[in-house]
């Protein structure tokens, strides 16, 4: 059965309903809903918040055999414990439920995350003026024979596009070759992600594969929790330098500059020549373009 946020999220709002209850407070039930629901945000809180509930509702659902067979809580408990065979199939019978109370919590952190970051994107309009204001914003020349494309709701604005015009008309000012580019955030990029930028010193991820004239951009919103702006910005930096490898030649068909990248398997994967560029010019590229 697939896992779903709504499980502790169903969970924590009955919690906090009865708390209101036995206190005589709508108070006490707000705060412990949107408590609970912060603490979610935390992995060791997440992860103890789903390991209570999931104690709760093994208790309740031993609670609920003995109410229908008739037995007390005790004898049911017996009987659980009767034989080595009753003994596994009540521990995977807890391990089933307290995973899918943890996968429940992390969904739910997820989907939390993803809230926010759209009431973080709402524009409130700005007052308007009596007088129509002298200055105009700068005319960004697109990059040569490259279209872009953008798909997410903090990259596809008007201040992330020239940031990325303006690297790549500084990376390849002199492209002639038609190239296709798409920019896409993502929530989470897999650990080991081929293609991926992440190292110990950066929380920043994303990933940058070519195929034929396409070249598909991915940045996460999520990793080692939730990514800043400023992490967003280096990760689209560093990509768009693998960007350039690709519609210079540099970088095509596992070699680098005519060389097979086997030849670079003894380096760390951070200083392989590829990488080596991209790291060293990320924060040159945001640094000048986007602050």
């Amino acid at each position: 059965m697939k896992s779903s946020w709504t499980l502790i999220f169903c969970e924590i709002a009955i919690l906090s309903i009865i708390s209101g209850i036995v206190y005589e407070g709508g108070l006490t039930t707000l705060i412990m809903f949107f408590g609970l629901l912060a603490l979610t945000l935390n992995r060791l809180g997440s992860f103890l918040i789903s390991t209570i509930f999931a104690l709760i509702f093994f208790h309740y659902l031993l609670l609920s055999v003995g109410y229908i067979t008739g037995m007390p809580l005790e004898e049911v408990i017996l009987i659980m414990t009767a034989n080595i065979l009753y003994q596994i199939a009540s521990a995977i019978l807890i391990i089933i439920i307290l995973y899918k109370h943890v996968k429940s919590a992390i969904l739910l952190r997820s989907q939390i995350i993803q809230v926010g970051l759209i009431f973080s994107q709402i524009r409130y309009p700005e007052p308007s003026l009596t007088e129509p204001t002298l200055t105009r914003r700068p005319i960004i020349q697109k990059p040569k024979n490259i279209n872009l494309t953008f798909e997410g709701n903090s990259l596809d604005n008007e201040r992330v596009k020239i940031y990325t015009n303006k690297i790549l008309n500084y990376l390849i000012p002199n492209n002639e070759k038609q190239t296709n580019i798409h920019i896409e955030e993502v929530l989470e990029l897999e650990r080991g992600t081929f293609g991926g930028i992440r190292s110990k010193d950066s929380k920043t991820a994303g990933t940058a594969l070519r195929q034929g004239n396409d070249i598909n951009i991915k940045i996460a919103n999520i990793v080692f929790g939730q990514a800043s702006v400023e992490e967003k910005m280096k990760t689209l930096a560093h990509e768009l330098v693998h960007a350039k490898q690709y519609i210079t030649g540099e970088l095509q068909f596992d070699q680098w500059k005519g060389t097979p990248e086997a030849n670079y398997l003894h380096l760390p994967y951070a200083e392989t020549p590829w990488e080596e560029e991209a790291y060293r010019l990320q924060e040159y590229l945001y640094e000048k373009f986007w602050i």
